[in-house]
């Protein structure tokens, strides 16, 4: 039974919930406002279906053979108002067109991000560009699955965890269902995220707007920024921003992001988005600094999918060993800041720049950093 999960094991997907027979399943936030599931014991006949949908007991193989693009769009509008290369907007356009839906990740109007669907070219600019939080999938996967049956097409994009247990959920393949997963760090607690809006004196009553990936300087270093009432509140490149740093360096994000299930391309996914980071190494000439996607596809389903959309992008077939070396981002979970804990037991509005630098100053506990020093010396009286 999924009761049995520590917090270190659960995504917080809604898979249990949305999939359990006897609705006897419900979400719950925690300290941290992360949800978890609850299960009403008087209602639950241990069917077991929450634990065959769970991304974080089931085991998936990963993708066979990948293929990998850069890709820029050549609309410089689409291109500016997406995170990277503006990949995700094509796809989109492609299966709206098409008469489908696209689900993914949206602010509701109530400064929270949930998964919503979306059948108009007019609202697609809600799914767009990255939002450094955990997305509600609600009920999204029983309405995905009501689609399908309908003969619909669809495109559902998310974290990897979340394709992961779609997949689980609609318990077989679908040839309508295209899934476009993002390259995944992690998702930082919403209490922080709340704290840190307090501490630069956001009216969390009143709307606002956040470019978590704001590119007016520049992509390589992108900007946080946040408008309300037409006022920009704070604009901070983001290794200068103290809550993209304390996201970065893991001292908030979810438990179960350091053990994550849907690593090494195991999340089903036919496409994978990501920025393509290290391009200018690479390949120089397809970086300008206004952005550039990496795009791998990892099924015959997301190629041709992106063969049908290649000639509005300058594109390259790139070599996947200039990936590799982001072994945090595709392969490994990002280990947990030692001084999580304490970090969120101390942090509050007043102090919050300052006990971030305070705990990043070192990434490391004091016992390893010593070892470190020595073992540097050792090796210099050596040379």
């Amino acid at each position: 039974m999924i009761s049995r999960l520590s917090k270190d094991q659960c995504c917080g997907c809604y898979s249990c919930k949305q999939a359990c027979p006897k609705s006897c399943i419900t979400m719950q936030l925690d300290e941290e406002v992360f949800y978890y599931p609850t299960i009403n014991t008087s209602l639950c006949i241990g069917c077991g279906v929450c634990e065959k949908v769970c991304p974080n007991i089931q085991n998936t193989p990963m993708a066979i053979k990948m293929t990998s693009y850069a890709l820029i769009n050549n609309d410089k509008n689409v291109r500016f108002s997406s995170s990277s290369g503006g990949v995700f907007k094509t796809l989109a356009e492609k299966i709206i067109m098409d008469g489908g839906k696209v689900y993914g990740a949206a602010y509701n109007g109530k400064n929270k991000i949930e998964h919503i669907g979306v059948t108009s070219l007019e609202e697609l600019g809600r799914l767009q560009k990255s939002k450094y939080l955990q997305s509600n999938i609600q009920d999204t996967y029983i309405a995905v699955k009501k689609d399908l049956r309908e003969g619909k097409k669809v495109l559902f994009s998310g974290t990897p965890c979340q394709i992961k247990a779609l997949y689980l959920f609609l318990r077989k393949p679908h040839k309508n269902l295209l899934t476009v997963d993002i390259a995944c760090h992690g998702v930082p607690s919403e209490k922080v995220w709340d704290i840190y809006l307090d501490s630069i004196f956001i009216d969390k009553n009143k709307p606002y707007i956040v470019d978590f990936r704001d590119k007016n300087r520049a992509w390589h270093n992108y900007t946080l920024t946040i408008k309300q009432e037409n006022k920009i509140i704070v604009s901070e490149p983001s290794d200068k921003n103290a809550f993209m740093l304390g996201f970065v360096y893991n001292l908030y994000n979810r438990p179960s992001c350091h053990k994550c299930p849907a690593k090494s391309f195991t999340s089903g996914s036919d496409i994978m988005l990501a920025d393509y980071w290290g391009i200018e190494k690479f390949y120089p000439e397809m970086d300008d600094n206004h952005g550039t996607s990496l795009v791998i596809v990892k099924t015959e389903k997301g190629k041709e999918t992106i063969n049908a959309i290649i000639n509005q992008f300058k594109n390259k077939t790139t070599d996947f060993n200039s990936i590799k070396w982001r072994t945090d981002t595709f392969y490994t979970s990002p280990k947990m800041h030692y001084c999580r804990k304490k970090f969120l037991s101390k942090v509050n509005k007043h102090n919050f720049s300052t006990i971030v630098g305070k705990y990043l100053r070192h990434s490391h506990p004091l016992h390893k950093r010593i070892i470190r020093g020595v073992y540097r010396l050792f090796r210099i009286s050596l040379s």
